[in-house]
């Protein structure tokens, strides 16, 4: 649990200040959302004087979407599981809900008379008309940060990319005016709230539940698993240049890859095109149902993400709950979340060739990390989460 740090105007660095004005001086650089226009800080109601204490009913949550299959719909409704249990109402706001949880949502228009005078928490991943129902309400306001990767990853892969992420980074700066408190699911991307200039942040972390049968005993021991989107910040022709290495001495080794490539499918031909040269036993199985990953990680010896940027690193977590040993990069928070709990990997495919080569071949390494990636896993629990919500909605009058 990590409490909600605040930092004095003194404390902001005077690049982000200079940044900050430059910005609110040159108009086309302004998103092309009604945030900029209405950002204010909160204040209450009627008299505009906040009371010494005010008890609150309801912490409710906006979200550009809500599906049960990503990750910001799983935090979502884990969010909510955890402020419930913390004494207050919590609904979902969004216009576009899967259709299973459509009963479960409420549109953005009702926003502003429900939440008035009360708390909404927006999950920010993008720009959407999301953030501006959040600023709009006459409410508490904080944001749940989902790290966006910067926007050079996707300039030669997806123009669309590159401009969604683009303009979502460049909100951040007037997001900081209109939201009183800024969580982030690590300290890496906590740093990014501070840079942006939110004067109240802290850690709310991603969380893991036990699977829900024991990893299969005896899984193959050649087979190396990496779990996400198809995407150039992932890297994944490292992971294809060091199982291609590593098959010279264990020519069965496959590397399975789980995840989607939708709006990234000139990368994707590339790594497929450079798996073919190499040979490294590359099968795509692109995006899965929960039960096909609950297999893929059942039938894995290893879990390699070798991404350049994450915010957080969710099947790095996943793989641990199972008992799969972990080999991540030294980028963004992925050291932060493993913890020692796995091993730590520079930029060079050898390197990773012989890490993995190790996890294959070493069953007395494989198992310590085995059961250290279970201890460490323990730790990502809903009840620290709730504890981490606790601690930062304190100051707002929780119950």
């Amino acid at each position: 649990m990590v409490p909600a740090t605040r930092h004095r105007p003194g404390q902001r660095s005077s690049p982000c200040r200079r940044r900050g004005a430059r910005r609110a001086q040159s108009t086309d650089r302004r998103p092309a959302t009604a945030v900029v226009a209405r950002r204010r800080r909160w204040r209450w109601p009627e008299q505009r004087t906040r009371p010494a204490r005010v008890t609150l009913r309801s912490v409710h949550q906006v979200v550009p979407s809500l599906n049960p299959a990503d990750a910001l719909g799983r935090l979502t409704l884990q969010t909510r599981v955890a402020l419930q249990q913390l004494g207050v109402d919590s609904s979902i706001f969004t216009d576009d809900p899967h259709d299973d949880l459509r009963a479960e949502t409420r549109p953005l228009g009702e926003l502003a008379g429900t939440a008035r005078g009360q708390a909404v928490l927006l999950h920010y991943a993008i720009a959407s008309p999301a953030t501006d129902a959040a600023v709009g309400v006459d409410a508490r306001r904080g944001l749940i940060y989902y790290n966006i990767t910067p926007e050079h990853w996707f300039g030669e892969v997806s123009r669309v990319n590159w401009e969604r992420v683009r303009s979502a980074r460049l909100q951040l700066p007037w997001l900081a005016d209109a939201f009183e408190l800024g969580l982030a699911h690590s300290e890496f991307s906590r740093r990014d709230l501070v840079e942006a200039g939110f004067d109240v942040t802290g850690i709310c972390p991603v969380t893991t539940e036990p699977p829900p049968r024991p990893a299969t005993a005896g899984r193959p021991r050649h087979t190396v698993l990496a779990v996400g989107r198809v995407a150039p910040h992932k890297r994944w022709e490292i992971a294809v240049r060091a199982v291609a290495a590593v098959r010279r001495h264990v020519p069965d080794i496959e590397l399975e890859l789980v995840g989607s490539s939708d709006e990234m499918e000139p990368y994707a031909r590339a790594l497929d095109a450079l798996a073919l040269r190499l040979d490294a036993g590359l099968v795509m199985r692109g995006k899965v149902s929960d039960r096909e990953l609950e297999a893929a990680y059942a039938r894995a010896a290893a879990l390699v993400l070798p991404s350049a940027h994450e915010g957080f690193g969710v099947p790095p977590l996943e793989a641990m709950a199972r008992g799969v040993p972990v080999v991540a990069s030294h980028h963004g928070a992925l050291p932060e979340v493993v913890g020692g709990a796995g091993l730590v990997c520079g930029d060079d495919p050898l390197e990773w060739a012989a890490a993995v080569e190790r996890v294959l071949t070493d069953d007395t390494l494989s198992g310590e990390l085995s059961r250290r990636g279970r201890e460490r896993a323990a730790h990502f629990s809903p009840a620290t989460l709730q504890r981490s919500l606790a601690t930062a909605l304190a100051p707002w009058g929780l119950p």
